[in-house]
């Protein structure tokens, strides 16, 4: 057996052929490898990288998240490398750690995160000392993988909230969310995205997703105790591009605004109870989808048609009675999804919407469907009621 003592907590020893680590002669079983593809020509790149979780992406080009058929065709090339140079290659590769105050961008974080855990819960000092700043640092890096790890593993349990928000976020948006998370009584987790259909109850655990140290996608609870300027109050991410907003069903006010939000590409609201929800979507301009689901009650949706941007409609189980009658200013509307509402007749000017591409009609009280609606030379896919289909063929 071959052992090196890297420091009075780390001792690596090679074992029935592998490299194992000790911490207080204790087994540490974690990954002690990396691929690499890399060829000396292309070494000079590595001058442009800040961790080994970067060095390892480029190298084997993300060959562990890749699905069977892309790696069908790869071809692997093994290097035989003795067994005993492996062994001294990764006690120089944690020697440099050690003597670096354990910096963790010197090791993959798969590894040297939980190490360092490990080591800190051993008594090291040095590793008590740096393992919420080495936290805090690698969240600050903004570097998509490291930061999901940290946060799958509960990484960011270690630190406060306001010392996870200021690494991760710009100096005002951190400071935003520390405010909303107090005003909604509610934990925010970082997510790599929030996108995905909208909850069918209230969640316990919210999210919020992340680019370049700015909010980019949210999820909002809105109830009868939070204030009605909440909407106004995330007005501070100016780089939001996707909104959840939740209306608990004993709230019937709905959050008010002064404020546009020109980034906000995708508004998905959720109502649970009778809220009417005013008329105020020209305060989101630039909208490309727009969802409204449940039993909110809307007088008028005269401000979509200031959306020239608006590509996706959907109405569903809401309390409206009709459309507007310039529907077809949305020149960019693409799909119109309309369900279970009280709409009984829609606006001629539907025919004008040359790009809509996808209609879903069902669970209204329609009898007919304007004749404009032959207009719709794009239109390649059509969901309909069994009546209105039947009126559609016979029109035909």
């Amino acid at each position: 057996m071959v052992e090196f003592k890297i420091n009075k907590y780390i001792t690596l020893k090679l074992e029935w052929k592998k490299t194992n680590i000790y911490v207080n002669n204790r087994l540490f079983n974690q990954c002690k490898y990396i691929l690499t593809r890399k060829k000396i020509s292309d070494l000079e790149d590595l001058l442009e990288m800040e961790s080994v979780d970067e060095l390892s992406e480029s190298s084997i080009d993300s060959f562990l998240e890749n699905s069977w058929d892309d790696l069908r065709d790869f071809e692997p090339e093994f290097i035989d490398i003795p067994i005993e140079t492996r062994f001294w290659v990764h006690c120089s590769n944690l020697q440099v750690w050690a003597e670096n105050n354990y910096d963790t961008r010197l090791l993959h974080s798969n590894l040297s995160f939980p190490l360092l855990k490990r080591l800190a819960k051993a008594g090291d000092p040095t590793a008590k000392m740096v393992f919420k700043e080495e936290i805090a640092k690698r969240f600050a890096s903004n570097y998509p993988s490291v930061i999901n790890f940290l946060t799958e593993k509960g990484y960011d349990e270690y630190l406060s909230r306001e010392e996870f928000f200021n690494s991760i976020l710009s100096n005002n948006q951190a400071d935003t969310m520390i405010e909303l998370e107090k005003v909604v009584n509610m934990r925010y987790s970082l997510n790599d995205t929030v996108n995905k259909p909208l909850r069918e109850d209230n969640g316990e655990e919210v999210y919020f997703a992340i680019d370049n140290r700015n909010v980019v996608e949210l999820e909002l609870y809105y109830n009868e105790t939070h204030p009605e300027y909440l909407l106004d109050l995330i007005h501070n991410f100016n780089k939001l591009k996707v909104l959840y907003l939740y209306l608990s069903e004993y709230t019937e006010i709905f959050p008010k605004t002064s404020r546009k939000f020109n980034s906000l590409l995708e508004l998905k609201v959720a109502i649970y109870g009778w809220t009417k929800i005013p008329d105020i979507f020209d305060k989101f301009p630039n909208l490309k989808t727009l969802e409204i689901h449940g039993e909110g009650i809307v007088n008028e949706l005269n401000s979509i048609t200031k959306l020239k941007q608006l590509e996706t409609l959907k109405l569903i189980y809401v309390n409206i009675d009709k459309l507007p009658d310039s529907l077809g200013d949305l020149k960019s509307l693409k799909n119109l999804l309309i369900s279970n509402t009280n709409i009984d007749t829609l606006p001629d000017s539907i025919g004008t919407l040359k790009n809509l591409s996808y209609l879903r009609l069902l669970r209204n009280p329609l009898k007919e469907l304007p004749s404009s609606i032959k207009n719709l030379k794009n239109l390649k896919k059509i969901k309909l009621d069994k009546n209105l289909l039947e009126n559609l063929r016979q029109e035909k």
